[in-house]
């Protein structure tokens, strides 16, 4: 595979992998070096926002609404809710309830597991690794496996108060 290499002028935003092993790409950092890149992607998604800012801990699960779709989107069963942090984002109720669920099952260590998926989970999350996984892709194996494993008390509940008149969500 050939890399194409281009001047920073030509780029909307470049990638730094500083750690490249010729086969799997990494970002270590990202570089928006226009000025105006922001404007373009507060466009796009038809959003008002900064540009990133660091944040300890996780960022809740947002959607944007197409800025095609003439349909507002109904928020009355709960499962979607107006974010107050981002103008123009909604944020996945059920997705962030499942969230939280699996990471109070995480420092329990697991409950309701087999022996095999207990290991694994260990092995992947284990220190000195020389790959680390990625936290998505390490926080879809575990909602996987909590979804199939964990104890029901954890897995069953509303993802949302419900209202009179509105349907109840379960996972």
């Amino acid at each position: 595979m050939e890399a194409l290499h281009l001047a920073g002028d030509d780029l909307p935003a470049w990638f730094l992998d500083t750690d490249y092993n010729g086969l799997c790409f990494h970002v270590s950092q990202a570089f928006f070096p226009r000025t105006k890149a922001w404007d373009s992607i507060k466009r796009a998604v038809g959003a008002d926002f900064e540009p990133s800012e660091k944040r300890r801990g996780r960022r809740k699960s947002l959607v944007f609404q197409p800025n095609e779709q003439k349909v507002e989107w109904d928020l009355g069963d709960g499962t979607l809710s107006q974010s107050i942090d981002y103008g123009g984002g909604y944020e996945l109720v059920l997705v962030n309830r499942i969230r939280e669920r699996v990471k109070q099952w995480r420092k329990q260590d697991y409950p309701g597991v087999t022996r095999t998926t207990l290991d694994l989970l260990k092995h992947w999350r284990r220190e000195g690794r020389r790959e680390p996984l990625f936290f998505a892709k390490l926080e879809a194996a575990e909602t996987i496996i909590f979804l199939v494993e964990a104890p029901l008390d954890l897995r069953q509940g509303d993802c949302c108060s419900a209202r009179p008149g509105t349907r109840r969500n379960r996972f």
